[in-house]
């Protein structure tokens, strides 16, 4: 490790007991690396939206603020975005950007922060290199379904085509972010307490119940898409069948919560 345990632990401990102005402080400097990174953009032919480096700040935010700073960090970003601050990609701005083709990815930087932010301080197990995997990965998750439901909403395109514009492009580039999110993670997380962590925690069984979640959710959205008439029963029958799905993986990301 380049940096001891004592030294991390301190880190954090301080980060942890930090007055609220300085908290909100660290929110605005985090709030700025996202901006940052929207600039580092560039386009490609077959897709509106950008390739872009904030996936890596708003993974980061949730390790190094915790869920309430690492959220509030990406809700500075989007307000201020909202409210003219130029630091959308390609220096736009605007309450238009996020109700846009790509607000959504905006939005669910509020959300992956918060989720990772979350189990982060609460589990020193999830302090590990697998669980902090799992977690980057599942910030990634929830950017890409919430970026290609709006995109897929607001454009118009079907759901197998929002997958492939807002989705399959950006993969590669995701999953390099998430390893260099997990590497730096890896190295400035302590292993011992900084916080009122809770006792128990299971990463393997939370890694399958999220993704049961996410490939719930995707085949729900494809689902949904292909009734095209909307028929009550079809409808009705989809929603149920996909619930009680949901409600099986959601217990079992509980059941993870407490061992």
């Amino acid at each position: 490790m380049f940096i001891n345990e004592r030294a991390r632990l301190g880190i954090f401990r301080w980060r942890y007991n930090l007055a609220f102005y300085y908290k909100v402080a660290l929110a605005f400097v985090f709030a700025g690396f996202t901006g940052i990174g929207a600039q580092l953009n560039f386009y490609l032919p077959f897709t509106p939206v950008p390739v872009t480096m904030q996936v890596l700040p708003v993974l980061l935010s949730g390790v190094i603020l915790g869920k309430h700073y690492g959220a509030l960090s990406q809700l500075i970003y989007a307000s201020l975005g909202a409210l003219g601050l130029a630091w959308f990609a390609g220096n736009t701005a605007g309450i238009a950007v996020l109700t846009g083709a790509t607000g959504g990815y905006i939005i669910a930087f509020i959300v992956a922060a918060w989720v990772i932010g979350y189990f982060t301080d609460s589990y020193r197990e999830a302090r590990s290199k697998l669980s902090q995997a799992v977690l980057m990965f599942s910030g990634v998750i929830i950017i890409y379904i919430f970026g290609a439901a709006q995109l897929s909403f607001i454009t118009g395109m079907g759901a197998r085509e929002a997958v492939l514009k807002g989705i399959f492009p950006f993969i590669p580039g995701d999953i390099f972010k998430a390893i260099i999110a997990i590497g730096i993670s890896s190295v400035l997380l302590p292993e011992g307490s900084y916080a009122i962590e809770k006792k128990n925690f299971n990463s393997k069984l939370l890694a399958l119940s999220t993704g049961g979640v996410a490939i719930t959710l995707g085949l729900f959205w494809v689902s949904i898409a292909q009734i095209k008439t909307l028929e009550a029963f079809s409808l009705v029958s989809t929603v149920g069948i996909y619930s009680i799905a949901i409600a099986v993986f959601s217990f079992g990301i509980l059941k993870s919560l407490r061992g």
